[in-house]
């Protein structure tokens, strides 16, 4: 960056990841005079993974004022309530990791802590059975929380299921309409500066682009910020073994399940993510535990013991789960699979898009300098708090997406005997500790998975605190037991009066091809 203000940003790679940090660059940049340019391939493909969300998704949609209805017609989202976990235990083993609120508070003492005291005494219904979004799911219903204000539902959350390559188009339209320029070229050559800052792109086609600033949301390649800046990659494989997906889709079921499925296998797990139009499926595995060819059989042979009709042909994936030590580097961010990756299992690759963007937006260097010694200090004040900021959201996610699996007590593989004796990260072996004393969630920041998600997954799993919390003991047993139920039975009363999903989606938000 030159000693004058800020004026071109370039983004390298389009996708989801690329057009959705123009989107809210677009957004926030305007009578800025900065010019925002994003330059893609023309052979531009998708992970295939990432079609799920979490609901911090549905807020960023509301933040760019985009229509809900019409970005779920335009993708041909559904909604999604929660992820189903299957055979995480074993066979025969489900839990339910629900979005928005779980139960209410009691007397000012926390739900989870009144629901620990009352098995503790007298065991009753799961944990997850005091969440809206699990009757929800359970019964195939759906209405907007917003929607129902007064009533248990209002406590609910959502997310969405998306079609990844139709999500980048519709902020590709966004982006464009507020004034990004779109160009498509493949990238010969990375300028730099002396000082090993970026200087231009140079195309196949003999075009130049300068800028002040870079993003790169070139996928795995990391062309520039893991090439040419050289930040270095973290690998995470001896905590999360899988490196491999197998992705597909198949005809859409005739009912269109309000929540994500997480199937366990041998080495790895399979989902299912129900789109209007199709049914997008695939196997996420451990290569050193299993081979290619009989990870697709697994996968192959559960669509055809349902009957379910393959819509192309699979495709391999193949990652590698870590970060790069500098998710800024110089004038240039990562962004997307360009920075990281963590494994698809709570949906969280398109919310680090969006956190890269916003903390970009937070840390953006606006200003003009009196020299450039000046302006290249700031800008590693900036940088430093950046790297920060996301290198804890990342390593928040990672310890969760790990707290699958080292809670399995399957044994039935040497991928999961793997999994139950692995070392930990110090940070999520403190976590732990903490948890199983007192059910209590160690706070960190502005955590994605905050004290219900914790209490769902180990709950879930069979990992229950020692003791609850001594001060609910103030708390008369049977108040304790008469609001349990009670809390219950409002939700068994209205979640039956809800549309179906299904129905709901064809008022709402149906796209008829």
């Amino acid at each position: 960056m030159s000693q004058q203000a800020m004026q071109q940003v370039l983004i390298m790679g389009g996708g989801s990841s690329g057009w959705m940090t123009a989107a809210v660059l677009a957004k926030h940049l305007q009578g800025t005079g900065i010019s925002v340019t994003l330059v893609e391939s023309a052979q531009i493909g998708t992970i295939g993974v990432g079609e799920s969300t979490v609901p911090p998704f549905v807020q960023l949609l509301h933040h760019l004022n985009i229509p809900l209805a019409d970005f779920m017609k335009q993708t041909q989202s559904t909604f999604k309530l929660g992820i189903d976990f299957v055979n995480w235990q074993g066979p025969e083993h489900s839990y339910f990791h629900p979005f928005g609120a779980v139960g209410i508070n009691l007397n000012h003492h926390e739900f989870f802590q009144c629901w620990l005291r009352q098995q503790q005494a007298q065991p009753g219904p799961a944990y997850e059975a005091y969440s809206p979004c699990w009757h929800m799911a359970q019964q195939q219903r759906f209405f907007l929380p917003s929607d129902a204000p007064d009533t248990p539902i209002a406590s609910a959350d959502f997310a969405l299921h998306v079609d990844a390559s139709r999500v980048a188009g519709y902020f590709k339209d966004y982006a464009c309409r507020l004034g990004v320029c779109a160009l498509t070229g493949d990238v010969c050559e990375v300028n730099t500066h002396a000082s090993g800052a970026l200087a231009s792109l140079q195309l196949q086609d003999g075009r130049v682009l300068t800028a002040d600033f870079f993003i790169d949301c070139s996928g795995f390649a990391s062309r520039l910020l893991g090439q040419a800046c050289d930040s270095q990659f973290e690998h995470w494989n001896q905590w999360l073994p899988c490196d491999r997906a197998w992705a597909m889709a198949t005809a859409a079921p005739s009912d269109l399940p309000n929540y994500t499925q997480a199937i366990a296998e041998q080495a790895g797990w399979r989902w299912r993510i129900p789109l209007q139009q199709r049914l997008g499926q695939g196997h996420v595995f451990a290569s050193g535990f299993v081979d290619e060819e009989q990870a697709l059989d697994t996968l192959l042979s559960a669509a055809a013991q349902r009957g379910e009709e393959l819509l192309n042909a699979p495709r391999l994936l193949r990652f590698q789960t870590g970060m790069r030590k500098q998710l800024w580097r110089h004038n240039c961010v990562g962004i997307g699979l360009a920075g990281g990756f963590i494994e698809p299992l709570e949906s969280t690759a398109l919310h680090l898009v969006v956190r890269g963007a916003l903390f970009l937006l937070r840390y953006f260097p606006h200003s003009s300098h009196n020299t450039a010694d000046r302006a290249l200090t700031d800008m590693a004040i900036l940088a430093q708090e950046y790297n920060r900021a996301m290198t804890r959201d990342y390593e928040e996610i990672r310890d969760f997406i790990i707290l699958h699996y080292c809670l399995s007590r399957r044994d039935d593989s040497d991928f999961w005997r793997y999994c139950g004796a692995m070392p930990l990260p110090d940070s999520l072996s403190e976590k732990l500790a903490l948890y199983r004393l007192r059910g209590i969630r160690r706070h960190t920041g502005d955590d994605l998975f905050g004290d219900s998600s914790w209490h769902a997954v180990c709950a879930g799993m069979g990992e229950l605190p020692v003791a609850c919390d001594p001060l609910v003991h103030s708390l008369a047993g049977e108040q304790v037991e008469q609001a349990l139920e009670r809390y219950h039975q409002q939700l068994s009363q209205a979640v039956p009066r809800l549309p179906s999903h299904s129905e709901f989606l064809q008022r709402f938000c149906w796209h008829a091809d």
